[in-house]
């Protein structure tokens, strides 16, 4: 028998074969889902009335090729803030497509799972979980820390900041205005930012403090940010 054509009748499809004697009708089978399936088949001679008609029920089972699906890393650190592209760990068939369910909040530490899955076109599929470490960004708190971490020590104010951003691979130093170019300025300043001023330089770290360099000379103190010195900016450096 050959396949002739596909139709709906009464909500169902029915796939019917011909032979020249012969007509079979099949239905109840869907090639695009996997595992048992009760399935009709309706044998009848062509050009005959429904007396001669044979029928039986049978259950067959229904094997869907599944998609390969590679993971490069299942378990992906990142910190907050920082998205990650996450179907760059994965990879699959050339016929197949990737989806990712799941979500993940940047902003807020944790711990999170995607579920990757691929999907060919016979409908086979194949999932995988990854989990998503989104840790505490601590930048801005090495370059505080190691900036009070120089209270006491003689030295000038763009030292203090030098020596500060060092504590993050930051080697940079300059004239006061010059710090300016490390980051983005802010109104709303975290411990770590720089404070720039007209001709003075410091580390803000909090609660309207911050460390200053060259102060009555050249010591190194925690005082408040508002100085005799005018402030220009806060500075939030880029990392």
């Amino acid at each position: 028998m050959k396949y002739k054509d596909t139709s709906l009748i009464q909500d169902q499809k029915v796939m019917t074969y011909e032979s020249k004697t012969y007509r079979m009708e099949v239905s109840g089978l869907e090639l695009d889902e996997k595992g048992d399936q009760n399935v009709v088949f309706k044998l009848s001679k062509k050009n005959t009335v429904l007396p001669s008609t044979e029928q039986k029920k049978t259950t067959v089972s229904v094997e869907v090729p599944k998609p390969n699906l590679e993971v490069s890393q299942s378990t992906i650190d990142t910190i907050q803030n920082k998205t990650v592209d996450l179907t760059s760990y994965v990879s699959t068939d050339e016929d197949a497509t990737i989806t990712l369910k799941g979500d993940v909040n940047y902003a807020q530490v944790g711990t999170y799972t995607v579920t990757a899955t691929a999907t060919n076109e016979a409908g086979g599929s194949t999932s995988t979980n990854l989990t998503v470490n989104v840790n505490k960004d601590d930048f801005y708190d090495k370059i505080a820390e190691a900036a009070k971490a120089q209270v006491g020590v003689n030295q000038d104010c763009t030292m203090l900041v030098t020596n500060s951003l060092k504590a993050v691979g930051i080697n940079f130093h300059g004239w006061p205005s010059e710090y300016l170019s490390l980051g983005d300025q802010t109104d709303n300043p975290v411990p770590g930012d720089i404070c720039v001023y007209q001709g003075h330089v410091s580390i803000y770290i909090g609660n309207g403090q911050a460390v200053h360099g060259g102060w009555n000379g050249n010591q190194t103190v925690i005082t408040n940010v508002q100085c005799s010195t005018p402030l220009i900016a806060y500075v939030h450096v880029r990392h």
